[in-house]
């Protein structure tokens, strides 16, 4: 399944060497790596960028955990940068697992209690220092979290641009199932949403898996289709746990209602 989400595309291209980092942000799942490190990168690719030139780096991985030292972040960075005339792009991804550090030498004890947390080096000194170096392109992803949100809004609002990324919309969502009914598909969306990774899912129980952690869906689709078992429906069909059918069934209704095709 590729979705080529051209809106987001487009926002990322216009974006490109205007001296801020720009800072995709979105709900867990919704698809900020992909769009950085799989749509945006082939783009690049496909306009002649060097791979040399591309810049890699996921915090979420166990490989990479040094490198959530903000200062050990930007060193490695810095190391990696091609210096050839030609544009750098960095992508770092899950930039909010980046802890900030004393550098070398700082003793605290020696400061006074105001000045201590000014001390400490943050991964948003270090994006500040990589956006302002020759060349350099810099991008990140983060979810929603309470740090990240607040702090773009705050202390980082004149050197980075936010990005905000969403779920599939239905016509993305038609994209990535190529539905035969339209009409069934929207009812199904309208149940399930528009997450990639629960789109992707051919069953319901897989598909309701995909939403556990997640805290911005305030229903549990495992305990509902548990609850629909309980009930003794077949497969979870008929009565209430019919859901798509029923949905799809009065859309069809609406439609016929107005003289219009289906959805």
């Amino acid at each position: 399944m590729k979705v080529v989400r051209e809106r987001y595309l487009r926002q990322l291209w216009a974006k490109r060497h205007n001296g801020l980092v720009k800072i995709i942000t979105g709900i867990r799942r919704s698809g900020k790596s992909y769009l950085l490190g799989t749509l945006f990168r082939e783009r690049l690719l496909a306009e002649g960028v060097d791979s040399r030139h591309i810049i890699e780096i996921p915090l979420d991985r166990k490989v990479n955990i040094p490198l959530r030292d903000a200062i050990k972040l930007g060193e490695h960075v810095a190391d990696a940068l091609v210096h050839d005339g030609k544009w750098n792009y960095v992508f770092i991804d899950e930039v909010q697992l980046a802890r900030k550090v004393l550098p070398p030498g700082v003793d605290l004890s020696r400061l006074a209690p105001e000045d201590r947390e000014d001390a400490y080096v943050t991964f948003y000194d270090t994006l500040n220092e990589l956006r302002q170096m020759e060349k350099v392109d810099v991008y990140v992803t983060g979810s929603n979290s309470k740090t990240l949100s607040r702090d773009i809004d705050t202390n980082f609002a004149d050197r980075g641009c936010q990005i905000r990324v969403h779920p599939f919309s239905f016509a993305e969502y038609c994209e990535a199932t190529h539905p035969a009914d339209k009409a069934e598909a929207f009812a199904k969306y309208l149940v399930w949403g528009g997450m990639p990774l629960a789109v992707a899912e051919a069953d319901d129980r897989e598909r309701a898996s995909r939403f556990q952690g997640c805290r911005a869906f305030p229903h549990d689709g495992e305990r509902d289709l548990r609850r629909a078992d309980a009930q003794g429906v077949p497969g979870r069909r008929g009565g209430r746990a019919d859901r798509f059918g029923a949905a799809a069934i009065s859309l069809r209704a609406l439609s016929l209602r107005k003289g219009c095709s289906r959805p």
